[in-house]
């Protein structure tokens, strides 16, 4: 490991070949704990993205498109990954996972996001929420926290409200919890629970799975090694 980090170092001041490249992201693969893989990746990923990121501004913008997670763990799922023109960011969606149905639809429904920033190379993360349910008035989801007792910022998102009747509405309620790389990587070692209040009383609790974690921190590390 310290080999590669001065490798890391050493060419942090030059471009690196891609078979370079390739050599360091096969050593990185090579190392047994999930949370060291991803930082070894993301290493490379930070040297690679701030050496080369003068050549690809602005980004180009191809279609919508997704990266399997490391293939050595044989996850099936994917992450999608979104490079708009327009945007100062690129966009990184998890897979949605739900609970409870209305009317047909998801009542509960959450993934997990992430932005890597085009010119500083930062990456930021986000659980995005969405509750769908009927009532007379809105939940007004107000407080989340992990389960190491960590409160967590939320952004609300635009709630909508429909098909009103006999005292009763159904309530679309989004919002995003902001979270840090320090949170998804210890998700990634082994997932970590959230738990959601409303002003009305009502707790919500969900996942941020290992699987899930360690996906979106590899697609965000492949995204700066190849440069999307």
């Amino acid at each position: 490991m310290k080999i590669l980090i001065l490798i890391l170092l050493m060419s942090s001041s030059s471009y690196s070949s891609a078979s370079d490249v390739d050599i360091l992201k096969e050593a990185c693969v090579s190392l047994k704990t999930p949370a060291k893989r991803i930082e070894c990746l993301d290493a490379i990923g930070r040297v690679n993205f701030t050496t080369k990121k003068d050549a690809i501004h602005p980004l180009p913008a191809p279609a919508e498109k997704a990266f399997p997670e490391l293939a050595h763990e044989d996850w099936a799922k994917l992450v999608s990954v979104k490079n708009d023109s327009f945007s100062k960011d690129i966009q990184f969606s998890g897979i949605s996972k739900n609970e409870g149905k209305t009317f047909g639809s998801p009542e509960y429904s959450w993934k997990a996001n992430a932005f890597l920033g085009k010119t500083s190379g930062l990456d930021t993360y986000m659980i995005s929420f969405n509750d769908l349910y009927v009532a007379a008035k809105w939940k007004m989801w107000t407080w989340a926290s992990s389960d190491r007792a960590e409160d967590l910022k939320i952004l609300q998102g635009h709630r909508d409200v429909s098909s009103c009747g006999a005292g009763t509405c159904l309530f679309s309620e989004p919002l995003g919890i902001m979270v840090d790389r320090k949170f998804m990587i210890d998700a990634a070692n082994q997932g970590i629970w959230i738990k959601l209040k409303s002003q009305t009383g009502e707790e919500f609790s969900l996942k941020v799975s290992s699987e899930d974690a360690s996906a979106l921190l590899s697609a965000v590390a492949e995204c700066k090694l190849n440069l999307c």
